[in-house]
């Protein structure tokens, strides 16, 4: 079975909000109960978290979904638009620009979240956004979080 997820986002423009799913083409799909890496699980989605083991790679374990943890929103500027239909003209401003994967994108303007394709939309990155990735995972008795995707994926 293949556990792949894409990116659905719903949040207020802030950093530490967390975003379900991942950046990036057949991110979070895997269909290996054995891990391939160490990792540490975590009890939540927070590094300074509690440490819920320690784990050597060949652990058997159980991949969860994926979420992103916006750290830094970041800020582009809309250089062209080739579909009016986005609602985006250029001059505008956008920030959070999440890789859906394959050239399509999330955005948002204001409060709004607009999707696009690479095709259709050309921005100028102003700031950069900073993500960190995380993967809900149960290890035996232990359910908690990994910063870590210490499984082979689909794509691989």
């Amino acid at each position: 079975m293949c556990i792949a997820f894409s990116a659905s986002i719903s949040y207020a423009q802030q950093t530490g909000t967390i975003i379900e799913g991942c950046e990036g083409e057949g991110c979070g799909c895997t269909h290996e109960t054995k891990t391939n890496k160490d990792f540490t699980l975590y009890e939540k989605m927070d590094l300074k978290s509690k440490v819920l083991g320690k784990y050597k790679t060949g652990t058997d374990a159980k991949a969860g979904k994926s979420s992103t943890k916006i750290l830094k929103t970041g800020k582009s500027k809309v250089v062209e638009v080739k579909d009016p239909s986005l609602g985006l003209k250029t001059g505008d401003t956008v920030h959070t620009v999440f890789n859906l994967g394959e050239g399509f994108f999330k955005a948002k303007q204001k409060e709004k979240w607009i999707e696009f394709d690479d095709g259709k939309v050309r921005l100028k990155e102003l700031e950069a956004p900073q993500y960190e990735s995380w993967l809900e995972m149960t290890v035996g008795k232990n359910h908690g979080y990994s910063p870590t995707f210490p499984f082979l994926g689909c794509l691989e």
